[in-house]
């Protein structure tokens, strides 16, 4: 469970007058570690979301680009041409497995496997069968080699079911260095980041050659920025870094072939390798400040990049093409971190480029895509000051986004990433001072949210939920940020409105998880509100209450413990609330949540988010830790 809560929306008719937010604005930026790259987050009061991902190790644009090799498959005649580009579309969603080997493993499993596992590759590429054509291969899976071919299938739409099968390949083959980096993966996903490094520490000393050894540092390296452990990257970074130069000394970087004959070909060079590890090495430099290393390191890895491109397979150019986008980050990040908002924006109209040169090769991740970046592309420019042209590039990504979601009108995320860029013209208008009534633009932008999300299957590894939570969330903190009467109403019957959604959603369909998880975050962030404004034991009393709601979350697979980690993260809020006649150590609250935390520790259920909840309370308990008011 993600221990941030967000928010909800508004049918009020008070109107917004012009917002001054060009001074707030630019002192609003947030650093984030996540997967495994810096992400700058750089929409801030003005509610453009727009998140900058250095993508690195896992780059999952590049690991799709190889979807029209699946199309391989049916020339023998395995799968029609249908079940092969609905395969792509599952496996190479925005969910991608990790590993870039994945194609041609089901290339051949469709050539050379059983009739059953034949089977089960078609069925996974429908929704309504994908779950059985995961058992068929769960059943029909003999070696470790069968077992890494399911977790790195199921990586993206059952991790449950992945862990489930590394772990059995690992079994079967402990030396298998490929399913090691795997299990890092996983782990790190889940968000268990001591198991992860442990898991990468182990695919180290099971490297065998350069290429191996030079992949499981700079996982290392992106495990740890994902954890924040900024402790260690220094010995990280030294670490990659001898590595690298041991693959340089005894291999030639600069010589490619004319054309690789595949794109497997092309990623087991050491020129992919090295110039990977410059990126993700930039990132992690970039997150230490250490920002004249970084921009060496992006340098050398887009000069590259833009090599490996001359020498890509014609099918694979837009995914070195999406690497080069991507590096292109951590300049931007710098640049940004400097508030040299030019230059962002100059970098960003390189990207920008980029996206449209991907888009005219037909590539239809590329054309779908277009609208983030015209929309990513009108953030950056509204840092540099430029309103207007900021305001026509998410005009673009409006009218891209609505013709996208009108060829596919049964596309909840199509319908999703549209109101999302309506929102963000809405606030953006709104804050550059143009005329109309905002609140009631965001009530229609909200009424088509709604329903988009309507019936949503409940589906745990869907991000429609979560998006949702963001989206209200960012409109929400854009009426927060100026705590005025009219501006506090609005906020408030933006919650109001969600929540009356979600409970309309949690009465048709009891069952469901996603709609219970989500009022809880929504409730969950109520709670914390009245005890910023109302007191200590205001705020008590509300998380008290969630409790209760917390109790009724249907657990699933992937989150089995939602239950206990809810109500754990509500009674950690409890005993750290500021204020009060009773101090923290003294809270019956403190207790409760200790003797929780210790049986789940016990169950090995806390991951590293939920780790640091037991240590603030033991460090509350032992005295070692004072929360003060401010």
């Amino acid at each position: 469970m993600d221990q941030t809560p967000d928010m909800d929306s508004s049918e009020t008719g008070a109107k917004m007058t012009t917002l001054p937010l060009w001074d707030r604005a630019s002192r609003t930026m947030k650093v984030l570690w996540t997967g495994l790259g810096a992400l700058a987050t750089l929409g801030g009061v003005v509610g453009l979301f727009q998140v900058l991902s250095m993508n690195a190790l896992s780059d999952k644009s590049a690991e799709k680009s190889g979807q029209e090799k699946i199309i391989e498959m049916v020339q023998s005649g395995d799968v029609s041409l249908e079940e092969a580009e609905r395969l792509a579309r599952v496996l190479y969603g925005d969910e991608s497995a990790p590993d870039g080997n994945v194609t041609e493993a089901i290339q051949t499993l469709a050539t050379s496997g059983s009739a059953r596992q034949k089977e089960a590759i078609q069925m996974i590429g429908l929704r309504h069968s994908r779950e059985e054509g995961f058992d068929i291969l769960e059943a029909e899976a003999k070696t470790s080699d069968d077992w890494l071919l399911l977790a790195e299938l199921s990586y993206g739409r059952d991790i449950e079911r992945s862990l489930k099968a590394i772990r059995k390949s690992i079994a079967l083959n402990p030396d298998n260095f490929r399913a090691v980096a795997l299990l890092s993966q996983i782990q790190a996903r889940k968000g268990d980041y001591t198991a992860a490094e442990r898991s990468a520490k182990t695919a180290e000393m099971l490297a065998d050659t350069s290429l191996q050894k030079v992949m499981a540092t700079t996982s290392t390296l992106g495990i740890l920025i994902s954890a924040g452990g900024v402790a260690d990257m220094p010995d990280a970074i030294a670490a990659l870094e001898r590595e690298m130069a041991a693959l340089e000394a005894q291999s030639d970087i600069e010589t490619l072939p004319e054309t690789f004959a595949s794109k497997r070909e092309m990623e087991n060079h050491p020129a992919w390798a090295v110039a990977t590890s410059h990126q993700i090495l930039s990132s992690a430099k970039a997150g230490l400040r250490d920002f004249e290393a970084a921009n060496e390191d992006i340098e050398r890895s887009i000069a590259l990049y833009e090599q490996l491109l001359k020498s890509a397979p014609q099918d694979d150019r837009t995914g070195v093409m999406r690497r080069i986008s991507g590096a292109y980050d951590v300049p931007i990040f710098i640049a940004y971190s400097e508030e040299n908002f030019e230059e962002v924006a100059q970098i960003g109209e390189r990207q920008l480029e980029i996206a449209r040169r991907i888009a005219e090769t037909g590539d239809a991740r590329g054309i779908a895509d277009l609208p983030r970046a015209y929309s990513a592309y009108s953030g950056l420019l509204f840092w540099a000051k430029e309103g207007e042209r900021s305001l026509e590039a998410m005009d673009r990504a409006v009218t891209l986004s609505r013709a996208a979601a009108d060829r596919r009108p049964d596309d909840a995320d199509l319908a999703m990433d549209h109101v999302q860029f309506e929102l963000s013209k809405a606030l953006l208008e709104q804050s550059l001072g143009k005329e109309g009534d905002l609140v009631d633009r965001l009530d229609t932008v909200l009424t088509d949210l709604e329903t988009a999300l309507t019936g949503t299957e409940d589906e745990e590894t869907s991000k429609s939920w979560g998006r949702y939570r963001s989206i209200v969330y960012g409109i929400q903190n854009f009426f927060k940020e100026y705590e005025t009467e009219s501006t506090d109403k609005i906020a408030e019957d933006l919650t109001e409105r969600a929540i009356g959604f979600l409970n309309a959603e949690i009465a048709s369909r009891p069952d469901a998880h996603d709609p219970r998880h989500t009022r809880f975050y929504i409730l969950f962030l109520q709670a914390s509100e009245r005890g910023e404004k109302e007191g200590y034991e205001a705020g008590r009393a509300a998380y008290r209450n969630l409790l209760i709601d917390a109790e009724a979350i249907p657990p699933t697979e992937e989150e089995p413990d939602v239950v206990e980690l809810s109500r754990l993260t509500i009674l950690h809020s409890i005993v750290i609330l500021k204020g009060g006649d009773v101090e923290p150590k003294d809270r019956p609250e403190l207790e409760e949540a200790l003797s929780l935390a210790r049986s789940l520790d016990a169950q090995g259920k806390l991951t590293t988010r939920y780790q640091q909840y037991l240590n603030d309370l033991i460090s509350i308990q032992d005295g070692t830790k004072v929360w003060e008011d401010d």
